[in-house]
Formats: C-alpha cells, sequence, structure tokens
C-alpha cells in the first residue's frame, strides 16, 4: 500500500488493544469521573493532615518568605488530590476495555524519553524566565536563603515527586485516554481538540481569571499533544510536564503578582515552600512570555511528528 503514514496511526492505534471501545463521550465523562473522585478521595483521606489553621494564616502572608512548613501541605495536596487518578483509570481500562495499563504509551523500553523530557523542559523554563527578565518584565531575587538549607533540600527533593504524580495523572488523562480514545474514533484533529479544550478547563480551577493564561495553558497542551504523538509514548511528556511545573516552582519560583493572582489554596501554599529563586511578574506578563515560547515548542514538536512520516 503507498502513502505515507504518520506517526499518529501509531499512537491512536493504541487503542486498538481493548476488548470494548470506550465511546468518545463516555471518554470525557470517564475522565471527569476519575477527576473529581481522585480529589474527593484525597480529600477525605489527607484532609486530616493538613492544619487549616495553618492555611488559613497562610492566606494572609505576605509572599515575600517563604513557609518551610508549606513543604509537606503543597506534597499532600499534589499527591493526595491525583494519586486516585491512575487507580480508576487503571481500573475502568482493565474491567471495561481489557487493556493493559501501559498501552496508554507507558511502554517500559521507553522510560529514558522521560531524562530527555525532563532536560527539555528545564531548558524552555530557563528560556522563559530568560525572556521575563530580559524585558523587564519581571524581577528576580535569591530566595535559597530565606529557610533553613535542610528544609531547601527536603522540597528540591520531594517536590519532584510530588510533580511526578500531579503531572502523570494528567498526562494519562489528557494525552493517553482522552486523545487516543477520541482520537481513534474520530480523527486526531478532533482528539487533540477535545484533549486541550479538557485540559484547560481542568485548569479553570486554578482561579485565575485571564485571557492569556488560559490561552497559554491551552497551547502548551497543544504541544504536549503532538509531543506524545511524535514519539509514540507519554514518557518525554511526562517528563517535560514534571520539569515545567518543578523548574517554575521551586528553581526560578515564577510568580504572578497584581490583581489576578489566583487564590487557590494549592496555589497559596505553593508560593510559600522553598525555592531557589524568586522571579516575579503580572500575570498577563507571564503567560505573553508562555504562549510566545509555546508557539516555537509547537513547531519544534510538528517538525519532528513530520520527520517521523513513513512510508506504510
Amino acid at each position: 500500500m503507498g502513502g505515507k503514514l504518520l506517526r499518529s496511526g501509531t499512537f491512536l492505534h493504541r487503542v486498538s488493544d481493548a476488548k470494548r471501545r470506550t465511546p468518545g463521550l463516555v471518554a470525557l465523562i470517564v475522565a471527569f469521573a476519575c477527576m473529581i473522585g481522585s480529589a474527593a478521595v484525597g480529600y477525605f483521606l489527607l484532609s486530616p493532615l493538613v492544619d487549616q489553621r495553618e492555611l488559613d494564616a497562610r492566606d494572609g502572608a505576605g509572599p515575600a518568605m517563604a513557609d518551610p512548613f508549606a513543604l509537606p501541605d503543597a506534597v499532600f495536596m499534589l499527591v493526595g488530590y491525583t494519586a486516585f487518578i491512575f487507580v480508576f483509570l487503571w481500573l475502568w481500562l482493565r474491567l471495561w476495555e481489557g487493556r493493559k495499563f501501559v498501552t496508554l504509551g507507558l511502554d517500559p523500553g521507553s522510560v529514558g524519553k522521560g531524562l530527555r523530557g525532563v532536560l527539555f523542559a528545564m531548558a524552555a523554563v530557563t528560556v522563559w524566565a530568560s525572556i521575563l527578565i530580559a524585558t523587564g518584565a519581571g524581577t528576580l531575587e535569591i530566595a535559597a536563603a530565606e529557610v533553613p538549607l535542610t528544609a531547601l533540600l527536603a522540597a528540591l527533593a520531594l517536590m519532584p515527586l510530588a510533580w511526578a504524580v500531579q503531572t502523570g495523572s494528567e498526562e494519562i488523562i489528557f494525552r493517553g485516554f482522552l486523545l487516543q480514545t477520541v482520537g481513534q474514533r474520530h480523527g486526531l484533529i478532533l482528539g487533540v481538540v477535545v484533549s486541550c479544550v479538557v485540559f484547560a478547563l481542568a485548569h479553570a480551577g486554578n482561579g485565575i481569571g485571564n485571557a492569556y493564561y488560559f490561552a497559554g495553558v491551552f497551547l502548551l497542551a497543544i504541544f504536549l499533544c503532538l509531543y506524545a504523538i511524535a514519539e509514540n509514548s507519554l514518557w518525554g511528556v511526562w517528563g517535560f510536564h514534571l520539569a515545567w511545573n518543578f523548574s517554575q516552582s521551586q528553581v526560578f519560583g515564577i510568580r504572578a503578582i497584581g490583581d489576578d493572582v489566583s487564590p487557590n489554596r494549592l496555589f497559596v501554599t505553593l508560593d510559600q515552600t522553598p525555592r531557589l529563586m524568586r522571579l516575579q511578574a503580572t500575570q498577563s506578563d507571564i503567560s505573553l512570555a508562555a504562549i510566545g515560547l509555546t508557539l516555537v515548542l509547537i513547531l519544534i514538536a510538528f517538525f519532528a511528528l513530520m520527520r517521523n512520516t513513513r512510508p506504510e
């Protein structure tokens, strides 16, 4: 048979391992059920571990100083509210579709792609921070000395693990389950659109009412979809997403200032966790720099996908 076959066909074809395929609308319901169910179970199990009085006090705390006691709360929230997504989605794939969890794009032999994704994201966030600093939109200060060295080292050791759980849960839902299921049934373009729209809606709970922010989130989702398809794997995007969040939070400490600061309790807690630096700018400037960077990343992923075009 002549012609060309994009790597997208290989990535979406993973759904073919299912004995019973999930309809597109049902896939949306399953995705939201996994996210809401995980948050509910996590809140029920872990909320006793988080001191409510401390969180209430932290809401009124100034953003200039780190709080070493915010670290365990951040880990509890990142892990507790998202970890059960792995369990619920595994149960759906096992009991309904009858396929293995690794078919989402987590083949053991491709784990090395995750490290490449980590390095890629760290370089990208460095460029992002450099844009903010070079244009004068952001101010950078060293924050490492605000807390004891042990607290800083604990944050640098524990937060990557917490981000790994949180970002991994998003990757298996959005780039694994939704993109593959909807894309296989209704075509690649609709699969990408649905995955990106739901990803953006899921981030509406962050409480940031900034149009540039949501544009940046949507474009990042497009990039991650193309990245996953180009590599025929979730390992690379998982590593990228992990390092993207960790580099923002604990390395550069990119933080929004102004009227559009997120009131989300998790964001408030993350702002108080120990970090190496603190880079402050308005949400609009942060998002505009991210949009420009993400457009470049989309082009890189697109050309990588085209390079993976091969004869049938």
